[in-house]
């Protein structure tokens, strides 16, 4: 029996004009009265999904989400449960590899906030700040506070652009961080160890749910370590060849309500 269902948000959740459909939503509150947890994973943070937790009716204490790529699980009155994040010297070391490679970046905050250091501030970083709902500042690396609490940084970029850091960056920094390929235009750095599946595991064992308990849903490589522990993996319609290999069945696309056609299926009608 499914008692988690985790659900990466952009392009799965989510349609391709970045909306929740009515669809959708329905079937996430059928599962929801059933008893399932909807537990959404995402490299956003806790603000920038409240809308469509709203929509599925989903709130409070006992009901969770799993921000940051897996930095972060918190309960949706927002106490944090798991918490691996960077550090000042971190985002310093981070933004100076930036500059040196001219790539945009920024980071956020536990609030969600977007910050750069980029005077020039990239599409990329407004339409993200934007989703987030929680605002952009542009600050100078060296005057952050030195107990600020960042949960990612991302290198934020057209894809070919992103294609010639990722192999300066391992060269450089080694195994010091945990990075992702999110979406084409992002390229994530994280504490090690840090991803969605591992967050998914902390959760789960928190609630006393075996991994054949859950059901877990995305598109991305980022979503791949969710496909590693759940006990059931769908990959979209439009997900990444490497996705749907991962995947014990492929549902519909995001332009066709892949998330309800999944959940319908393995919850029951």
């Amino acid at each position: 029996m499914i008692k988690l269902i985790a659900i990466d948000v952009d392009d799965t959740l989510l349609n391709p004009e970045g909306k929740l459909t009515n669809t959708t939503a329905a079937a996430l509150r059928e599962a929801a009265m059933r008893g399932a947890h909807i537990v959404l994973c995402t490299g956003r943070p806790l603000v920038g999904v409240r809308d469509f937790l709203a929509a599925i009716n989903i709130d409070g204490a006992e009901e969770y989400a799993i921000t940051y790529n897996g930095a972060v699980v918190q309960n949706l009155a927002g106490r944090v449960l798991v918490s691996h994040t960077l550090t000042r010297s971190d985002y310093i070391d981070l933004a100076a590899f930036a500059d040196n490679h001219n790539v945009h970046y920024n980071a956020l905050d536990l609030s969600g906030r977007v910050f750069t250091g980029n005077t020039d501030v990239g599409a990329i970083t407004v339409v993200q700040a934007w989703e987030n709902h929680a605002g952009l500042s542009v600050v100078n690396p060296q005057a952050l506070p030195a107990a600020i609490v960042i949960p990612k940084f991302l290198f934020v970029d057209p894809a070919p652009q992103l294609d010639t850091i990722v192999q300066p960056f391992a060269d450089h920094f080694g195994d010091r961080f945990a990075t992702v390929r999110s979406t084409p235009v992002f390229f994530e750095a994280m504490q090690p160890r840090v991803d969605k599946g591992t967050a998914l595991q902390s959760l789960c064992a928190t609630l006393g749910y075996g991994a054949e308990e859950v059901l877990a849903i995305g598109d991305e490589l980022n979503d791949l370590p969710m496909f590693d522990f759940a006990g059931t993996a769908v990959a979209m319609g439009n997900a990444r060849d490497q996705v749907v290999a991962a995947a014990d069945w492929v549902t519909a696309d995001n332009a066709h309500d892949g998330v309800a056609v999944a959940v319908r299926k393995y919850m029951g009608d």
